[in-house]
């Protein structure tokens, strides 16, 4: 007898996709191109890019050594970085001089090169984080590691990738100096307004001009000598009558307790304007 029961297949599982890791050859070419053409354009560079942040090897080598010749003070360009190379034995595995020769034709300025270099740079933060996807997945079968330190591994692995990330550029004495002109044209211009957010507090908003962006502001005391209240009314006055958006870390007091000094002030505020209202809580 013919069995016409349907046969239930198997299911091919999902074949892998293999990807290649994120990365802009041109853009790596812009850069070291422009640095042949005009090595005073590393000095805008050194500030955030690497050498391995280069996809390529030999362009790793190459921005090297134009690296070093930058801690030497010493002129880059194509005959000073072709002999670096040549010293350190790479310069046949870059190509010899043909292949830096064709990098100088490969741009007409330099004067682009720092935002070639941030292409290079984001495509070599894309490769760190999936590096750093593969240890944390790793990470995460390992059944002899408690759940909590996994966390914590994972944390600081994504966390040192923003780190190697956070460095200041260098800024020219000329914009620095551009920048105090305008705040100086602004002061002029608005003497009776405040340029930055009011603290609440009349005579300390004369002498600061308000809270400013980059300012850190130190209140010291003896204990019990009001400051933290005094901190509390300028978040208070910040938040609700500046409407802007506030943060309050305390290593002494809980989250219960800033609660409820604040909502004390408030009613000390909201009796001593209206008289006939009780503050006490």
């Amino acid at each position: 007898m013919l069995d016409t029961t349907p046969r239930q297949r198997l299911e091919t599982p999902p074949q892998p996709i293999e990807r290649q890791m994120p990365s802009n050859v041109e853009a790596e070419q812009a850069v070291l191109g422009s640095l042949l053409l005009d090595g005073e354009a590393l000095t805008r560079l050194v500030g955030f890019l690497r050498a391995g942040d280069f996809y390529l090897e030999k362009h790793r080598w190459i921005f090297q050594a134009a690296l070093d010749l930058h801690d030497r003070r010493a002129p880059i360009d194509i005959l000073s970085v072709s002999t670096a190379l040549d010293a350190q034995g790479h310069l046949a595995g870059v190509g010899g001089m043909a292949y830096l020769t064709a990098l100088l034709n490969a741009v007409p300025t330099a004067a682009h090169a720092e935002h070639y270099a941030h292409l290079v740079e984001h495509t070599a933060l894309e490769r760190r984080l999936i590096q750093v996807s593969t240890e944390i997945a790793e990470l995460a079968y390992d059944g002899e590691v408690e759940v909590k330190e996994k966390i914590q591994r994972a944390e600081k692995l994504v966390y040192d990738i923003s780190q190697q990330r956070e460095a200041r550029d260098l800024i020219p004495i000329q914009k620095a100096v551009d920048t105090w002109a305008d705040r100086m044209e602004r002061l002029r211009d608005h003497e009776a307004d405040l340029l930055g957010v009011s603290s609440g507090f009349v005579d300390l908003d004369k002498v600061l001009g308000g809270l400013q962006k980059s300012d850190l502001i130190i209140v010291a005391g003896r204990p019990g000598t009001g400051k933290t209240s005094f901190g509390l009314s300028i978040a208070y006055n910040v938040a609700v009558k500046s409407h802007k958006r506030i943060a309050i870390f305390s290593l002494e007091m809980s989250a219960a307790q800033l609660v409820e000094r604040l909502i004390s002030q408030v009613a000390d505020t909201i009796a001593s304007e209206y008289p006939g209202v009780s503050g006490a809580v």
